[in-house]
């Protein structure tokens, strides 16, 4: 599992959120998290979707 530097997590964020804004939506503070996560190394891909899934959830 690779890990990003400071410098990839934040660019990959605002990559995410200037996604989101153009489809009129925003990069919720657990999505965020979630993210941080994952571009870290801390969380498997597999528990990053597993918890993305119950993250948009809870959200709807």
């Amino acid at each position: 599992m690779s890990k990003f530097n400071e410098d990839q997590m934040e660019q990959a964020l605002r990559i995410s959120e200037a996604s989101l804004n153009i489809e009129g939506q925003e990069l919720q503070a657990g999505a965020k998290k979630l993210i941080e996560l994952k571009l870290s190394g801390q969380i498997s891909e597999k528990d990053f979707l597993r918890m993305a899934k119950g993250l948009a959830k809870h959200e709807t």
